[in-house]
C-alpha cells in the first residue's frame, strides 16, 4: 500500500475545500432564506399598466422586513409554479422602499412584465440580500401567488 505525500494531501485538502465553498455558494442562501428568511407578507396593492411593452406594469407594493442589517441585492421574478415549470421575467424596483431597514417597506414602483392577472395567479419571486458575516447571499421567497389570498377587492 503506497502512502500519501504531502503534495497529494494538500491537494486533497484543497479539493475538499473547494467543494465544500461550492455547496455553501449554492445552497447556504437557499437554507438560510428558508428557515430565516429576510422579508415577509408581501402584498402586491394595485397596478397600472406602463407599456411598451403592453404586459409591463407597475405596482404599488407592501413587504416587512425582518432582518434589518441586511443590503439588497436583487430580484428574480417567474412566470409558473414555484414548485414546477416556470419562466424568468423582467422585475425590478424602480424606486427604495419609502422605510429602509427592519420593519414595514412600500414601494410605488415595483416593475413587473406581466399582466395583472398572470402575478397575482401564476407566478413568484425570490429577493436576494447580503447579510453580515456570510460569503453567500441569502435567498428568501418575497411573493408566491400560490399563498396569496386576495382582499375584499380584486380589482386593480
Amino acid at each position: 500500500m503506497k502512502s500519501f505525500k504531502k503534495r497529494d494531501k494538500f491537494g486533497i485538502l484543497w479539493a475538499a475545500l473547494v467543494a465544500m465553498y461550492l455547496v455553501l455558494e449554492t445552497f447556504a442562501g437557499r437554507v438560510e432564506g428558508y428557515f430565516f428568511p429576510v422579508t415577509r407578507d408581501t402584498i402586491l396593492i394595485s397596478s397600472t399598466e406602463s407599456p411598451p411593452p403592453p404586459f409591463r406594469n407597475i405596482w404599488i407594493a407592501e413587504s416587512y422586513k425582518i432582518r434589518g442589517k441586511c443590503d439588497y441585492k436583487g430580484i428574480e421574478w417567474s412566470l409558473g409554479s414555484i414548485n414546477g415549470r416556470n419562466t424568468p421575467v423582467t422585475a425590478f424596483f424602480e424606486d427604495k422602499p419609502a422605510v429602509n431597514g427592519k420593519g414595514a417597506l412600500e414601494w410605488t414602483s415595483l416593475i413587473i412584465y406581466l399582466s395583472p392577472e398572470e402575478t397575482r395567479e401564476n407566478s413568484f419571486s425570490y429577493v436576494y440580500h447580503q447579510c453580515p458575516w456570510r460569503p453567500w447571499v441569502t435567498r428568501t421567497v418575497f411573493y408566491n401567488s400560490a399563498e396569496f389570498q386576495p382582499t375584499s377587492d380584486p380589482g386593480n
